[in-house]
C-alpha cells in the first residue's frame, strides 16, 4: 500500500501560509525566512510529538538488566538502560504485563528488583515516517504560533493561532485516544515491532 510521506518543507510551507508568507523552496537555502523556519522545525515537532501519548510516537520497549551499570544505593538487584528516544516514561511493566509499583528513574537509567521490564513511553524521534495528516498541520499550527510575532510582529494572529492550537491539540487528542490499536513492544533483538501478549490491550 502506497503511504504518502509528509516532508518537513511541507509542514513548513504550511506555517507560512498560516502567517500569509510566501513559501520556502528549501530548508536549506540562505534565505532570512528559510534559516528562521529551519532553526525551530524540529523543536516545533518534538513539541508536538510528546506534548501528548500520541499513538505515533508512544513505544514499548522490552528491557534487560544492564551489565555495565548498577544501583549505587542498593536498593534495588537490577538497573537497565532506556532507549535512547525517551522522552518520557508512560508506565512500566514486568514480564506478565502487569503495571510494576516499585521502581526508580535516574536520567537514563531505570532501577527495579524484576528481573525483565517493558518500559511504555514517548518517543522524542523527529523523522515524520507515516505521520499522520492531523498531526502534521499541528506541528504547522505550533511553527506558525512560535513565529508569528518574529516574522509578523502581528500581535493579534499570534493570539488566534495560540488559541486554534489549543483547540485542534484538544481535538486531535481525543480522536487519537479513541483510535489507538493494541500496543506493540520492540524486544532489544530487533528494530521490528512485535506482535503485544494478548493480555495487554491498550495503551
Amino acid at each position: 500500500m502506497y503511504v504518502y510521506m509528509i516532508t518537513k518543507l511541507e509542514i513548513a510551507n504550511q506555517a507560512l501560509r498560516e502567517l500569509k508568507i510566501n513559501a520556502v523552496q528549501s530548508l536549506e537555502s540562505n534565505e532570512a525566512v528559510s534559516n528562521i523556519v529551519s532553526e525551530s522545525i524540529d523543536w516545533s515537532i518534538r513539541s508536538v510529538l510528546t506534548d501528548k501519548n500520541w499513538s505515533y510516537s508512544t513505544k514499548s520497549f522490552v528491557l534487560s538488566p544492564s551489565l555495565e551499570y548498577t544501583d549505587n544505593t542498593g536498593k534495588y538487584i537490577y538497573t537497565f538502560e532506556l532507549p535512547h528516544d525517551v522522552d518520557h516514561v508512560i508506565k512500566v511493566l514486568d514480564e506478565a504485563f502487569d503495571l510494576v509499583p516499585d521502581y526508580q528513574l535516574s536520567g537514563t537509567l531505570i532501577h527495579s528488583n524484576m528481573k525483565k521490564l517493558v518500559v511504555n513511553y514517548v518517543s522524542f524521534d523527529t523523522e515524520l515516517t507515516n505521520i499522520s495528516h492531523t498531526i502534521a498541520s499541528l506541528i504547522s499550527l505550533h511553527l506558525a504560533k512560535s513565529l508569528c510575532f518574529r516574522l509578523t510582529e502581528n500581535a493579534d494572529l499570534k493570539a488566534s493561532l495560540d488559541q486554534r492550537y489549543q483547540v485542534e491539540l484538544s481535538s486531535a487528542s481525543a480522536k487519537d485516544a479513541r483510535q489507538k490499536p493494541l500496543q506493540k513492544y520492540i524486544t532489544e533483538s530487533t528494530s521490528q515491532f512485535l506482535g503485544a501478549h494478548n493480555g495487554y490491550g491498550s495503551i
